[in-house]
């Protein structure tokens, strides 16, 4: 049972994607305006900040390390 009784099989797939990547966007919003150097939300392009680190972005759902940071 779950801290409000419900039982854990209730715990689907989606809710724990959206228990994750949900503060996972304001992390990545956070980082996409200290990249630009602005505080004004109408002046950051989310898709701008990504493009540039697809490599990096792609590893999250993986679990990998990036190939940057991989161990050799």
């Amino acid at each position: 049972m779950t801290g409000d009784g419900r039982p854990v099989e209730e715990f689907t797939a989606e809710l724990l994607a959206r228990a994750v990547f949900g503060p996972l966007g304001g992390v990545v919003e956070t980082g996409a305006v200290n990249a630009t150097g602005t505080w004004r939300l109408a002046d950051v392009s989310l898709g701008d900040f990504l493009d540039g680190r697809r490599a990096e972005v792609d590893v999250v759902p993986s679990g990998r390390p990036a190939p940057s940071t991989a161990r050799r």
